[in-house]
């Protein structure tokens, strides 16, 4: 049984850059079905959403999932969620989340993939915006 008073809200939105087009692209997952391949950006994610240390890769079980159009973790207990885009020749990109927290006292580091190592850009707790 899922415990609903440990959730988290995250919206991922990507505004990216690119020269060579001199537009603005988006990335966007709304999790508005339960599945890790949605692309609700004017560009596509390299690949679905891929979870490690949660006991399987199901959108719809396990520490994290997506529960009433949501990214929701609950006792994260070192599992991960990641996803990769394409920022080649991108001059400049902007991460955007929403998240709330309902109970507990997790935190939960965002990372960014620079080519060689993850770094941390932010760590969450409470409610605000990125």
């Amino acid at each position: 049984m899922l415990d609903l008073n440990r959730v988290i809200l995250v919206l991922v939105l990507f505004w990216v850059s690119l020269p060579s087009i001199m537009a603005q692209e988006t990335y966007r997952d709304n999790f508005s079905s339960v599945s890790y391949s949605n692309n609700d950006g004017s560009s596509s994610f390299s690949t679905n959403w891929a979870e490690t240390n949660d006991g399987g890769t199901s959108p719809s079980a396990g520490r994290i999932q997506i529960v009433g159009s949501r990214l929701r973790f609950q006792n994260l207990d070192n599992a991960t969620i990641s996803r990769d885009l394409d920022l080649d020749g991108a001059f400049s990109a902007t991460l955007t989340l929403d998240y709330d927290r309902t109970s507990g006292n997790e935190r939960i580091r965002v990372e960014l993939w620079d080519g060689t190592t993850y770094n941390e850009i932010a760590s969450l707790n409470g409610d605000q915006s990125l």
